[in-house]
């Protein structure tokens, strides 16, 4: 089979790990496969060691920051790479490059008449935007409704390249179904579970959490907490540090690892100022962009992982990666979570109180509670795995038309 992977500029979280993952596990059924996207990303930190079977097809990096032109640069090295190696199956899981397709295939439906198109969804844009927008309560009131109007024409939009352009539109969890549903979204879904990312698993194996705080630099009787997320307001970073002012949610004698984009996240300067206004400095380390072996550590460092996302959590990789390592993770019961993360480690939803007494009851735990906590981790995790991704995918997205 020649799969074709279709992306924008190579994000990192949870599509970087897909499109790596992926890929390599679909080369290694022997299936050729191909990657489209734009240097500026796709030119770096990717993983050589396991991508050599993976072709890599690289779009000037100058045309990627605005979208008309990455549309335009898309459509037009699409329909001189469909003309030369027909796709059985391409594969996109974001929206605007998706609109690219959507045009060739509007407009040159020749090239395509043989070639399943499937969407892997990792979220809906106009939704999060949605959010991120309300959040906002200081933003004039022509503002917000400007930003209501986008919000609605971008959830327009979303929903006709959705229900346009795949053939199926694949999913993680049940949750991102029923959030499809809502917004519109009436194309044939499936729900198969991915694994962990490949290089990831690799980098962490035969550490021990002595050797990893070594590594770190972290005394080996200290609590550590874990918290590796993007900084926009849905995903709660801020908010959970702001609660710490609370003094029933004193944390004391935790050091937090905090795991961002801080170069680059729009959000940075106002995570700094909320650890300043808490006096937090001494307790947070702050650390942006790490390997993939330094993440490892970092989980394998860490007593718990806390993923403080308030909402629209369609899957969650920290929290599979965190539990692969045998660290356990403590959340709300909202989005995808429940789905993966044991009921017993689940707070009510911004219930900072009710958090805190979980990650206690996880840092507290002797030595047989950690061991039956780890066991029932283990059971979740068997689902989890990309050769089951690739087998399911296989037997489920052929479409007959």
């Amino acid at each position: 089979m020649n799969i074709l992977f279709l992306t924008d500029i190579l994000p990192s979280g949870g599509n970087r790990t897909y499109i790596v993952s992926a890929s390599q596990a679909f080369a290694a059924k022997g299936h050729a496969v191909s990657l489209l996207g734009f240097s500026q990303g796709l030119s770096h930190d990717l993983p050589t060691q396991h991508f050599a079977q993976v072709r890599t097809i690289r779009v000037k990096s100058f045309r990627a920051p605005f979208l008309l032109t990455r549309l335009i640069s898309l459509h037009r090295l699409l329909r001189q790479f469909l003309a030369v190696t027909p796709a059985d199956y391409i594969i996109v899981d974001l929206i605007d490059p998706a609109a690219s397709l959507l045009i060739v295939k509007l407009f040159l439906k020749v090239v395509l008449k043989d070639t399943q198109i499937i969407y892997q969804f990792h979220g809906l844009p106009s939704m999060e935007m949605h959010y991120t927008q309300q959040d906002k309560e200081s933003a004039a009131s022509l503002s917000k409704l400007l930003g209501v109007v986008k919000h609605r024409l971008r959830l327009v939009f979303d929903r006709w390249v959705l229900n346009s352009l795949p053939d199926r539109v694949v999913v993680f969890s049940e949750y991102s179904k029923k959030l499809l549903k809502t917004a519109g979204v009436t194309s044939s879904t499936i729900c198969i579970k991915p694994g962990i990312d490949a290089e990831l698993a690799d980098a962490g194996r035969g550490l021990s959490r002595a050797k990893a705080r070594e590594i770190v630099g972290l005394n080996p009787t200290q609590r550590v907490i874990l918290i590796a997320s993007r900084l926009e307001a849905r995903k709660g970073v801020l908010a959970f540090f702001r609660a710490l002012a609370d003094s029933k949610l004193r944390y004391q004698n935790c050091t937090f690892l905090v795991v961002s984009d801080f170069w680059n996240d729009p959000d940075t300067h106002a995570y700094y100022q909320v650890l300043a206004k808490q006096q937090l400095g001494t307790k947070v380390f702050s650390i942006s962009r790490p390997s993939r072996f330094e993440m490892a550590v970092l989980y394998h460092a860490a007593d718990v992982t806390i993923v403080p996302s308030l909402d629209l959590e369609t899957f969650g990789f920290v929290s599979l990666e965190s539990m692969r390592f045998g660290t356990p993770v403590v959340a709300f019961a909202i989005g995808a979570n429940p789905e993966m993360i044991p009921a017993g480690m689940l707070a009510k939803r911004a219930a900072y109180s009710q958090l805190q007494r979980k990650v206690d009851k996880v840092l507290t735990a002797s030595p047989l509670e950690r061991k039956k906590l780890h066991e029932t981790i283990e059971k979740k995790m068997v689902e989890y795995d990309w050769k089951n991704y690739i087998t399911h995918f296989m037997k489920h997205s052929i479409v007959i038309r």
